[in-house]
């Protein structure tokens, strides 16, 4: 989780674009639901199923233009089985992410250690392919590198491995269907992207189906017969 998949996910942004990577990163939910059932004996519910389907065409919608590109970049098909790649490790980690917490490991010692070890690998990495070590130490670069260190990644790591201790993996793996939504919505707003209707019907489809798969049955059963 914090090595081999920002590796690959790196890689193949070289090779394909973001939007291509993002809905390869989505796959996380399905991963996550078969190496649950497969690992920790979780049952699959008929709901997330259902639910990650939904997400799944939205942001098959969000990323249309960019599949059709693939026909006329053949290596956008490589970026994208290799941000695949990367899913199943990310998938791996939130699999063993959750047994430690099966067994009583505190989340912060569990994020510490894995990070450790991802810093570790990655290291070993970047020695063996000869990699720069140098570091711009301009203003710019110490904000943007600070503020992923904190937020991006001590916080919003620490944040997500709680959030799979409460909900299970299946569940906590659809941030990573809400994550392009907010990206778009950023994009609309100060990058001048233009909201049409394809992105409006994908960015509902990836809201109802986070409603679907995670509010509970009873409350939205609930609410139907008090409106009826």
């Amino acid at each position: 989780m914090f090595c081999l998949n920002f590796l690959l996910t790196y890689w193949a942004s070289h090779m394909a674009p973001s939007a291509l990577v993002a809905l390869a990163f989505t796959s996380l939910i399905y991963f996550n639901m078969f190496f649950g059932r497969l690992f920790l004996n979780i049952p699959f519910e008929r709901k997330v199923i259902f639910g990650a389907l939904i997400s799944f065409l939205g942001m098959g919608i969000f990323s249309y233009n960019e599949l059709q590109q693939i026909q006329i970049h053949p290596g956008y098909l490589v970026g994208f089985f290799i941000s695949l790649v990367a899913t199943v490790s990310a998938s791996f980690g939130n699999i063993i992410s959750a047994r430690s917490r099966q067994q009583k490991v505190p989340i912060l010692a569990n994020n510490a250690w894995s990070m450790l070890y991802g810093c570790g690998l990655t290291l070993i990495y970047c020695l063996s392919m000869q990699k720069s070590f140098h570091v711009n130490l301009d203003l710019d670069f110490v904000l943007s590198f600070s503020y992923l260190v904190i937020f991006g990644t001590i916080i919003s790591f620490g944040a997500y491995l709680k959030l799979i201790d409460l909900v299970g993996p299946a569940k906590a793996a659809f941030t990573s269907v809400v994550s392009p939504v907010i990206a778009i919505l950023m994009s609309v707003l100060f990058e001048k992207m233009v909201f049409d209707r394809l992105l409006f019907i994908g960015v509902l489809c990836c809201l109802v189906g986070n409603m679907i798969a995670l509010v509970p049955k009873s409350w939205i059963l609930g609410k139907f017969r008090n409106a009826y």
